[in-house]
């Protein structure tokens, strides 16, 4: 299953590529790789109907786990990009 290249953005790749390697990681040294969870901090304000404010405090965002189950989803690098991607479609 093949991603067209106009569909990765640049924040995913970068985010499956390191998760992929840091999972890697985590099974030479455990010998076996584990499931894991990434929290993926989504910013909801320009998905909101609400009026911008130029002087406000804190960020309006919401944190969406993503979760590595082997077995569910392949190691190449396209299957991170792709979990990665309909996660946060699926959420918002």
């Amino acid at each position: 299953m093949e991603i067209p290249v106009e569909k990765i953005n640049f924040l995913s790749f970068n985010l499956a590529l390191l998760w992929r390697a840091f999972i890697g990681v985590s099974a030479i040294i455990n010998g076996y790789v584990m499931p894991s969870l990434m929290d993926f901090p989504l910013n909801l304000c320009f998905k909101s109907s609400l009026p911008q404010v130029n002087n406000s405090m804190g960020n309006f965002r919401i944190d969406v786990p993503i979760k590595f189950i082997p077995g569910e989803t392949k190691m190449k690098l396209h299957h991170f990009i792709i979990l990665i991607r309909d996660t946060v479609s699926y959420e918002w």
